[in-house]
């Protein structure tokens, strides 16, 4: 019986691996269209950022609006190609799935986890055009993180990845450091959702502009907010964006530090190094990115670059955390 649920197990082990890199395809081109679609790389640089009034005409100027959410129609296409294929996938791994001995515990409740937030990206999927409602597009990239992260970790309990004993004080650490990151995987979202990204025009200079509009700061943090424009259909700079950059700053000092003493932590408990150090290389490479990006404008090839870093740091944390496991109760006492 334990060798045919092994079998089982290993033979979907290459379908979860497909959903995995079919899920991170997708939230790549969802950033190039979601940032295209801002302003990203535009001719008019940066007065052409979050010039969003044509995107959401919708009734009055149809053609105009199809056009603006179609930046590039060969991404758009392979964003929907991919997108049919990942629901066939995780349709077949939720079927297969349900074979006895398969999974069981919490492994078992993952493709239900993966359906429940593909119905949900469906129906937020086609609100898109929707610029000046920042939870919608703050759900749809922060759902692709999740789902990357819940065929991982299905991935890597397939897989038998090797575990090692650590510390109590290891596991708290990393655990920290997980909740860090993905507050500001969240604060990030929001950043971009809000077309705040140029509201710092560097680390330090984080200041609202004389003529800046009347958005609160505690209103910038409002899930249901709905931005406003100015006469050019653009999305000003406030004190609330302002507020929104400066705390996605502040997470990334939390989560760094976390992720630096987790990963300092890790090496001291003799914890393999191959699943430690890309743990540090990418935050590193994260916090270079973020630096460099917010210096030179936001320009689109490190925007790009600095959300691809933030997934594969969120799930090489991931890894790290599941190759920890406690020690037996005979080896604590």
């Amino acid at each position: 019986m334990r060798e045919h649920a092994g079998r089982l197990q290993l033979s979907l082990a290459p379908l979860v691996a497909l959903i995995l890199v079919a899920t991170l395809s997708i939230d790549f081109l969802s950033a190039y269209i979601r940032h295209t679609e801002a302003g990203l790389g535009c001719r008019d640089w940066p007065a052409c950022y979050g010039q969003i009034g044509e995107s959401i005409a919708s009734v009055e100027q149809p053609g105009i609006a199809r056009h603006a959410l179609t930046p590039d129609p060969l991404a758009k296409r392979a964003h929907r190609l991919l997108a049919t294929g990942l629901v066939v996938m995780v349709l077949l791994l939720l079927h297969r799935s349900r074979q006895r001995g398969a999974l069981a515990g919490f492994e078992a409740q993952i493709p239900l986890l993966m359906a429940a937030l593909l119905l949900l990206l469906a129906v937020i999927g086609p609100a898109s055009y929707l610029k000046t409602r920042p939870a919608i597009a703050a759900c749809n990239l922060l759902g692709g993180m999740a789902l990357a992260a819940l065929s991982w970790r299905l991935l890597l309990g397939l897989r038998r990845s090797a575990r090692v004993v650590s510390s109590v004080r290891l596991r708290r650490l990393t655990r920290i450091a997980l909740g860090l990151l993905v507050l500001q995987l969240a604060l990030g979202a929001w950043v971009s959702a809000n077309f705040a990204g140029l509201a710092c025009g560097g680390l330090l200079d984080c200041a609202a502009p004389a003529n800046a509009g009347t958005d609160s700061v505690p209103a910038a943090f409002w899930y249901f907010r709905e931005l406003a424009l100015d006469a050019d259909g653009r999305v000003p700079t406030t004190a609330g964006s302002v507020a929104i950059h400066v705390a996605h700053h502040a997470g990334a000092c939390l989560a760094a530090f976390a992720l630096l003493a987790a990963g300092v932590q890790a090496l001291r408990e003799r914890v393999p190094r191959h699943v430690v150090l890309p743990v540090l290389a990418l935050l590193l490479a994260q916090l270079g990115l973020g630096a460099f990006m917010v210096s030179a404008s936001l320009p689109l090839p490190l925007v790009l670059a600095h959300s691809t870093v933030a997934a594969l740091l969120l799930l090489s944390l991931m890894r790290l955390d599941y190759t920890l496991q406690p020690a037996s109760p005979e080896r604590r006492s």
